[in-house]
C-alpha cells in the first residue's frame, strides 16, 4: 500500500466478485440462469458501493424471488441491514440461513458480522478509524482479533480487512501478508506499541510507515480527547530510512486525510451515541451526536438522528434548526432532504415535508421516497376532509344547511380519492360521513302520510262517553333546508251515545224531554302551517262542520343557550275530552248551542343535561272559552327527570319520574247551559314514574311506554247554569257538590313502524289508560309515502302521524 492510498478511505469489496469466485466452491440451486443470478448480484453490489441500498435490495429481491434459499443472496441481504444498522432484520435473516443452510460457510460469516456489529461495534470503530489514520499495522491488530480465521466472503467488510490485514477472504486469492502479523509478538509492550515497532509490509506496492506516536495512538483509542492539533501531527509520519522510494504527497492527500478523520471519529462517537441510547441516556447521548455532527456536518442521516432526538426530548425548534441547516448547507443533495422530510412528517408538518420531497427530480426518487411521498398526500389529503368536517358541522350547527352540504359532500370526494390512491379507509368513517350527508338531504324531503284512530272512552251515555274516530291526512312540503310546510285536512266523527235521561242536561227541564236523544258530530278539521329547527306555526279551523266552529293556530320558537334548551309558544287548541267541548252541541228544547271550548294562552319549557340525567321543566297559563261557556282560567306545570339505564346500538330502556300540577279557576266539568265537559279540577298534584324501551332492527321500529302514578284533586262546589244567575235561580239554585279524591292509575302505549320500501312505511299504534274515573283507548293505523327523490334518513323510533286537533 502507497502512502497516497493509506489517506484514501477504504473502498468496499465488489460482492459481486466474492460471490462469482464462490461460485467455484458451491453450486447454485436450479432456477435462473447463472449469468441472470451474477449480474443482479453484480448490480446489488454496483448500488450497495453508490450508498443506495434501496436499489440494491430491489435487486437482491428479484434474485430472492427466484432463488428463495439462496445463501449469497441472503448473506448479502443480511450485510445491507447491518450496515443500515437494521439490526433486527439483519438477526431474522441469520434466522433464515440458520434454518435453511445451517452448514453453508455464507451462514457462518454472518453469524460472525451479527455478532461484530452487536458486541464488537466499539472494536470495528477503533480499528477503521487507525486504518483512516494511516495506521494499519495497529488496525490490523483489531482486524486479527475481529477475524482471527481472516477475512469474511460476503459484503463490503470483506475487502476493508483484506485490505488491513494483507490476507484474502478464505476461497479468494491471497495477497502478501504483513510480516508483523505472521510471527509472534514477545515483547512485554502494549499490543499497538508491538504493532507499530513491526516492520512494514514487504509488499512492492507498500512502503514502510513511521512509528506509531503518542498522539496517533491517542487519536485512535480515544478520539474524543485529542485537540485539532494533536491530531494533525499524527497524520504526519516520522522520518524513516527509506525501504522503497517513497510517493510524492499530492496536494489533496491532506485534505482527504483529514475528512477521513473526521468521518472516522464521527463514527466513533456514533457507535457510543447508539450505546447510550439503547440503555436509554438520552443526555449523553445527545452531546455525543453533536460532536459527531461537527466532524462530519454534510451527513444527512446523522444530522437526521440529532434532529429525532432533540424532538424526542420535546424540543421540535431545535430539531428543526439542525435538519433546517443541512438543507442550507447541501440543498441538492437527495439524502438531505429525504431526512428533513422525514423529520418534518414526524412534527406532522405534512404539508412542508412534501414540498422538500417534490424537490427532488423524479429520476432520483427511491422507493422509499415514493412511499413517503404517498403517505404524505395520503394524510394532506385526511387532513383537508377533517378540516371540512369541522366547517361543515359548524355551519350545520349554525343552521346554514345548504353550505354544510356542500362541505361534506367535498369531504366524501376528497375520502373516494384518497382510497382510489390507495389510502385504507374507515368504513365507521365513512359511515357516518354519509349519515350526515343523507341527514341534511331528507331536509328537503317531500311526503304525504294519512292515518285513522280510533277513539274510545266509556263514561255516562249521552254526556262523558265518546267514540269515533279521526282521519288525518297531511301533505309535507320542504322549504329549503329549514324546514317543511304542512296541509292538514282531518275528518271527525264523534258519537257520545244517546242521553238517557236522569243527570243534568242543558237548560232546565230539558233531560224530562230529550230521553233518547243520540249526540253525534261530523266535521273537518284543517290547518296550515310550518314546521323548522327553531321556529314553528300553523293557522286552521276546527269543526268545521260542528255545532261549534274555531280559529285555532300557534307560535312557536326554540333554541339553546349553552347546554340548555328553551322554547316559548303562544298557542289556541282546542279541548278534545267530551263531544261538548270538542264539537259543542244543542239544547234540544231551544235549539241554543254551547259547547266547543278552546285554550288560549301562554306557555314555555326549558330542559338540560345533569350529569346522566335529562331533566325538563314547563309551565302554561290560558284562558278556556267556549261558546256559551263561563270563562275559566288554568295553570299547567311539570317537572321531570329521566336516564337511560340500559343502550346498546340498537334499543334503549330509559327510566323517569314526572311531578305534575293542574290548578283551575272554576271546575265547569258538568254538561248543564255554561259548563264545557271538560276535565277542570281546581286543584290536582300527580306524580308519576314512566318507562320506555325503543328500539330498531333492520327495516322495523319499536316504541313501548308503560307508567304508573297517584294523584290528587279536589274541587269546590259549582253552579249548574254558571254565568246565567238568571236561569240558575230559576232552577232553584241547583250546585255540583264540592269533591276531593285520590286514587291510583296505570297507562301503557305501544307504537311500531315498518319499512316496506324506501317510499312506503306502514305503522300503528295502541294507547291505554286506566284510572278510578275513566278509561280511555285509542288505536291508530297509518302509512306514510316519501316522493322520489327520496332523500330521508331511516328514523330510529316510529314516527305516528298526528291529528290537526292534538298539534
Amino acid at each position: 500500500m502507497n502512502p497516497a492510498q493509506a489517506h484514501k478511505p477504504i473502498g468496499k469489496l465488489s460482492l459481486a466478485c466474492l460471490l462469482l469466485a464462490a461460485h467455484s466452491q458451491w453450486s447454485w440451486a436450479d432456477g435462473a440462469p447463472t449469468a441472470l443470478r451474477a449480474e443482479l448480484l453484480g448490480s446489488a453490489q454496483r448500488w450497495s458501493d453508490k450508498n443506495r441500498t434501496d436499489i440494491a435490495r430491489q435487486k437482491l429481491d428479484k434474485l430472492l424471488a427466484m432463488e428463495p434459499d439462496s445463501p449469497e443472496g441472503l448473506a448479502f441481504l443480511g450485510d445491507l441491514a447491518l450496515r443500515e444498522n437494521k439490526l433486527d432484520e439483519a438477526r431474522k435473516i441469520l434466522a433464515t440461513l440458520q434454518t435453511r443452510q445451517p452448514l453453508h460457510p455464507a451462514t457462518r460469516e454472518l453469524e460472525q458480522l451479527v455478532q461484530i456489529y452487536t458486541l464488537q461495534r466499539e472494536k470495528l470503530a477503533r480499528m477503521r478509524l487507525m486504518a483512516r489514520a494511516g495506521r494499519t499495522a495497529d488496525a490490523a491488530v483489531l482486524a486479527l482479533e475481529l477475524f482471527p480465521a481472516g477475512p469474511p466472503r460476503y459484503g463490503a467488510l470483506g475487502q476493508e480487512i483484506a485490505r488491513i490485514t494483507g490476507r484474502g477472504a478464505k476461497g479468494s486469492p491471497q495477497v502478501a501478508q504483513t510480516p508483523a502479523l505472521t510471527r509472534p509478538l514477545l515483547d512485554t509492550r502494549s499490543t499497538a506499541t508491538k504493532a507499530a515497532a513491526k516492520t512494514a509490509p514487504t509488499s512492492s506496492s507498500a512502503s514502510a510507515r513511521a512509528p506509531i506516536t503518542p498522539a496517533a495512538l491517542a487519536l485512535a483509542l480515544r478520539p474524543e480527547v485529542v485537540t485539532a492539533q494533536q491530531a494533525e501531527s499524527a497524520l504526519q509520519p516520522a522520518p524513516l530510512a527509506p525501504a522503497a522510494p517513497e510517493v510524492p504527497a499530492t496536494p489533496e492527500a491532506a485534505p482527504a486525510s483529514a475528512s477521513a478523520l473526521a468521518a472516522a471519529r464521527a463514527d466513533s462517537l456514533r457507535a457510543q451515541a447508539d450505546g447510550e441510547l439503547k440503555a436509554e441516556r438520552l443526555s449523553p447521548a445527545l452531546r455525543l451526536l453533536e460532536q459527531a455532527l461537527q466532524e462530519t456536518p454534510d451527513d444527512a442521516w446523522l444530522r437526521y438522528d440529532l434532529a429525532r432526538l432533540y424532538a424526542r426530548l420535546q424540543l421540535p425548534e431545535q430539531a428543526r434548526s439542525v435538519s433546517d441547516e443541512g438543507v442550507a448547507r447541501a440543498p441538492a443533495d437527495t439524502d438531505m432532504r429525504y431526512a428533513h422530510a422525514l423529520l418534518l412528517a414526524s412534527l406532522d408538518d405534512d404539508a412542508a415535508a412534501l414540498a422538500d420531497l417534490q424537490r427532488i427530480p423524479v429520476a432520483e426518487r427511491s422507493a422509499g421516497m415514493q412511499a413517503l411521498e404517498q403517505r404524505l398526500n395520503v394524510a394532506l389529503r385526511a387532513q383537508a376532509s377533517n378540516t371540512l368536517l369541522q366547517s361543515a358541522r359548524q355551519k350545520r350547527s349554525e343552521g346554514r344547511y345548504g353550505e354544510a352540504l356542500g362541505l361534506f359532500q367535498q369531504a366524501r370526494q376528497n375520502a373516494l380519492a384518497s382510497v382510489q390512491a390507495g389510502s385504507p379507509s374507515t368504513a365507521d368513517a365513512q359511515d357516518a360521513l354519509e349519515r350526515d350527508i343523507r341527514a341534511i338531504e331528507a331536509r328537503r324531503q317531500a311526503w304525504v302520510e294519512v292515518g285513522q284512530e280510533t277513539l274510545e272512552k266509556n263514561s255516562t251515555e249521552g254526556l262523558g262517553s265518546l267514540r269515533g274516530w279521526e282521519r288525518p291526512v297531511v301533505a309535507w312540503l320542504p322549504w329549503g333546508y329549514d324546514g317543511n310546510l304542512f296541509i292538514h285536512a282531518d275528518q271527525v266523527q264523534l258519537d257520545a251515545g244517546s242521553y238517557a235521561g236522569g243527570d243534568a242536561f242543558a237548560q232546565p227541564g230539558t233531560e224530562l224531554i230529550t230521553r233518547g236523544l243520540a249526540q253525534r258530530a261530523d266535521g273537518v278539521n284543517v290547518g296550515l302551517g310550518y314546521v323548522g329547527e327553531d321556529l314553528r306555526w300553523d293557522l286552521g279551523e276546527t269543526g268545521v262542520g260542528f255545532a261549534v266552529r274555531n280559529w285555532v293556530g300557534g307560535l312557536r320558537y326554540g333554541g339553546d343557550i349553552g347546554n340548555v334548551a328553551y322554547s316559548a309558544e303562544l298557542s289556541r287548541r282546542p279541548l278534545t275530552g267530551t263531544l261538548l267541548s270538542y264539537a259543542g252541541t244543542q239544547d234540544p228544547q231551544t235549539g241554543a248551542v254551547w259547547g266547543g271550548v278552546v285554550a288560549t294562552g301562554v306557555g314555555g319549557r326549558v330542559s338540560t343535561e345533569l350529569g346522566p340525567f335529562s331533566t325538563s321543566a314547563s309551565a302554561s297559563l290560558a284562558m278556556l272559552t267556549g261558546l256559551n261557556v263561563a270563562d275559566n282560567s288554568r295553570l299547567k306545570w311539570r317537572l321531570a327527570a329521566d336516564r337511560d339505564v340500559w343502550r346498546s346500538a340498537e334499543q334503549t330502556v330509559n327510566i323517569g319520574v314526572a311531578l305534575s300540577g293542574l290548578q283551575h279557576d272554576k271546575d265547569l266539568s258538568g254538561y248543564t247551559w255554561g259548563h264545557g265537559g271538560y276535565y277542570s279540577p281546581q286543584r290536582n298534584v300527580t306524580l308519576a314514574f314512566p318507562v320506555e324501551w325503543s328500539g330498531h332492527t333492520g327495516p322495523l321500529r319499536w316504541l313501548v311506554k308503560a307508567s304508573v302514578s297517584a294523584s290528587s284533586s279536589s274541587s269546590n262546589a259549582t253552579d249548574y247554569y254558571p254565568g246565567d244567575a238568571a236561569m240558575q235561580q230559576r232552577a232553584g239554585n241547583p250546585r255540583y257538590d264540592a269533591s276531593s279524591s285520590t286514587g291510583t292509575g296505570w297507562s301503557v302505549s305501544g307504537a311500531a313502524e315498518y319499512q316496506v320500501t324506501p317510499h312506503l312505511a306502514i305503522g300503528g299504534r295502541l294507547e291505554h289508560e286506566v284510572s278510578d274515573y275513566y278509561t280511555p283507548l285509542n288505536l291508530l293505523f297509518y302509512a306514510r309515502y316519501a316522493f322520489d327523490p327520496v332523500r330521508q334518513t331511516t328514523v330510529q323510533r316510529p314516527r305516528p302521524v298526528q291529528a290537526y286537533s292534538q298539534f
